[in-house]
């Protein structure tokens, strides 16, 4: 029955052959199976890929070990190796130090990996750089960062970085894949490999939700079944420029003014503390290793016997209200916008503020979110992301301030961006 069955077999050469004989098709059939097998192989084979967040006041970079997860509760990465460096220098184009230094670091990312595995460079399969701006994958061009670029000024950061190789004889192989993401992106994407374990265990139903980054900048990463919503011009999630004032503070991206971004960050908290001071706050001269520290102190000496911060003794205590006061306008636009019920927070500010026992500002947030949601704040999960770093085998990590830098790595094998960044 197979030999009548078929009489017309197109080969891979684009020859076509008239046959009674099942002989041929079985031939073919054999070298398919072959090629699938080969490709299912590959698929499954470990992959090396390095992931770097870079912040405005410190690099860190990961490097992963990724093996497609045998169950969906197992984790699919491993951590092999991590350092971080403080960054001191901007992008300023093509003669920056900066790519010198990164190109450094990952030699040494790979070196501390080596003391029981061979890992050479040549044997890295991707490098993803998560930056705060905007960016174009499909280009590896940094459209817009004022931390690192200024104002009016543009990028070509892959471009630059693989010429930076040539020039420093960092060898890749001609498959590694050398790409550029947002680092909400980067962020969502870490919690949206943890979300999915927790989904599969039945602890979270929905796939759905929002991951904020509040630190020295003010983002957002939006999931959507547990894949990144990237938009159409893969810009989305860029909350910090929300319009939620008629302010008069002109946003550094040059869109015009009352942006989230100018009350909810570290410089909004500034910009803040600067309104409500009638002459100019030491903590404003705060180093960044110190900042939250005082404003922790200062929160902490003017509780009241009633254990609330008295506001009319500190101008900072002022200031983190309005802060907390804006930042629960924009969660709960975008809870009533997207009808979500689980929020991820991730940055400095929500690590050393929102999230610190001593100061109880995660439950006067919820209450001000619950004042302006059609949803119930009983059904509203808020997490912080450090507390759901998961540490993997034979990983030497102090803190978990890695996720980004993790989330970043986990592109390569995120299918929808790297597609984008074949558009």
């Amino acid at each position: 029955m197979l030999e009548t069955a078929l009489y017309f077999v197109k080969l891979i050469s684009g020859r076509v052959f008239v046959t009674g004989s099942a002989n041929i098709l079985l031939e073919i059939l054999s070298k398919l199976r072959v090629r699938n097998i080969l490709k299912w192989i590959q698929s499954h084979k470990p992959k090396l890929y390095i992931g770097v967040d870079m912040g405005r006041s410190q690099f860190n970079y990961v490097l992963i070990r990724y093996t497609p997860a045998k169950k969906k509760n197992d984790t699919p990465y491993e951590v092999l190796s991590t350092i971080r460096y403080r960054n001191k220098r901007t992008l300023v184009g093509p003669d920056s130090e900066v790519f010198e230094h990164i190109i450094n670091d990952i030699k040494r990312l790979i070196k501390g990996a080596n003391n029981d595995l061979n890992i050479k460079s040549t044997r890295i399969d991707g490098i993803v750089f998560g930056v705060p701006g905007l960016v174009q994958p499909d280009t590896g061009v940094i459209e817009q960062a004022i931390d690192f670029l200024g104002n009016d000024r543009k990028l070509a950061f892959i471009d630059e970085f693989s010429s930076a190789c040539r020039k420093k004889k960092l060898v890749l192989n001609d498959k590694c894949q050398q790409l550029l993401d947002n680092d909400g992106n980067c962020v969502t994407r870490y919690v949206c490999s943890y979300h999915s374990r927790r989904m599969s265990q039945g602890a979270v139903k929905a796939g759905n939700f929002v991951c904020f980054i509040v630190g020295n900048n003010f983002g957002a990463g939006i999931a959507v079944n547990n894949n990144i919503f990237y938009g159409d011009n893969h810009k989305a999630g860029e909350v910090g420029h929300m319009i939620i004032e008629s302010g008069i503070i002109t946003c550094s991206c040059g869109k015009g003014s009352g942006h989230a971004e100018q009350r909810i960050s570290r410089r909004g908290l500034e910009n803040l503390v600067s309104t409500y001071s009638s002459e100019s706050d030491s903590i404003l001269q705060a180093t960044s290793d110190r900042f939250y520290t005082l404003v922790r102190e200062r929160m902490q000496a003017s509780l009241s016997t009633s254990g609330q911060a008295n506001s009319k003794m500190d101008p900072v205590v002022t200031a983190v209200e309005e802060l907390t006061r804006y930042l629960a306008i924009t969660i709960a636009n975008l809870v009533n916008v997207l009808d979500i019920c689980h929020i991820y927070f991730s940055g400095a500010m929500m690590r050393e503020l929102f999230f610190n026992d001593n100061l109880d500002l995660e439950a006067s947030l919820r209450k001000l979110v619950d004042e302006k949601t059609f949803i119930s704040i009983r059904d509203i999960n808020f997490t912080l992301v450090d507390g759901i770093f998961e540490k993997s085998k034979g990983e030497n990590i102090l803190d978990d301030r890695f996720h980004p830098a993790i989330g970043a790595a986990l592109a390569c094998e995120d299918e929808k961006y790297v597609e984008a960044t074949r558009a």
